[in-house]
């Protein structure tokens, strides 16, 4: 991975953009081998879904779920690993919790 650097960025910034690279390496690294391998190969060599799914011998809309999946599982460990269980404020609150306080309010 090929980065600038800012002569004139801020110290405070660099380390945690380092740190965030570093988290997200790291829940990458947890993901499934097929998973991972959609992810490289949609963001670092910019295939398309179809061509993808040509070279894994799945459908266009398969290889659409998988990396569906891996976004949202990356963003759930991701937002531990910055925020802790509760995950806020990357996560929101599950629809139920709303549909209860909507509920309430209504009695």
């Amino acid at each position: 991975m090929e980065t600038l650097v800012d002569s004139n960025a801020d110290p405070f910034e660099e380390c945690y953009r380092s740190e965030i690279r570093q988290i997200l390496r790291r829940a990458c690294a947890t993901l499934p081998k097929r998973q991972q391998l959609v992810l490289a190969q949609y963001y670092e060599k910019s295939l398309t879904l179809r061509e993808i799914g040509a070279a894994l011998g799945v459908d266009e809309s398969r290889v659409s779920q998988l990396r569906s999946q891996a976004l949202a599982r990356l963003h759930r460990r991701v937002s531990y690993a910055l925020y802790g269980q509760a995950g806020w404020p990357l996560m929101r609150r599950p629809i139920v919790d709303r549909r209860r306080e909507t509920a309430a309010r209504a009695s």
